[in-house]
């Protein structure tokens, strides 16, 4: 795969990734830490706490913030699809080179 479809691939992956499970979680989190700290919680636990968000806002309600997670996760992955098969090959060559180096040593 070149480069820049690697690169569109992790843009892809990250923006997925965010809508479908990390904005999700982020928020009802953020709600959840809130909430614990207030003197009467409303949410039990974490499913509990997706129920009451979905039926007091909607789905909408757990997609507070959704852009800012999507840049986030959509960069962050496009980096890490980009980076990692060049440093995977690049290792890779100098486990080669240093396994051959040790066989020349030994042999000579």
């Amino acid at each position: 795969m070149t480069p820049m479809r690697t690169l569109i691939a992790g843009l892809g992956a990250g923006t997925v990734e965010a809508i479908v499970a990390v904005s999700p979680m982020e928020t009802v989190k953020v709600k959840f830490i809130q909430d614990q700290t207030s003197s009467s919680p409303k949410y039990r636990n974490f499913f509990h706490g997706i129920g009451v968000i979905v039926r007091d806002s909607g789905l909408r309600g757990l997609y507070q913030g959704v852009l800012a997670t999507v840049l986030k996760q959509a960069s962050n992955q496009a980096i890490r699809f980009s980076v990692y098969n060049p440093l995977k090959e690049w290792m890779q060559v100098g486990r080669r080179l240093r396994y051959h180096y040790r066989i020349s040593a030994h042999l000579a």
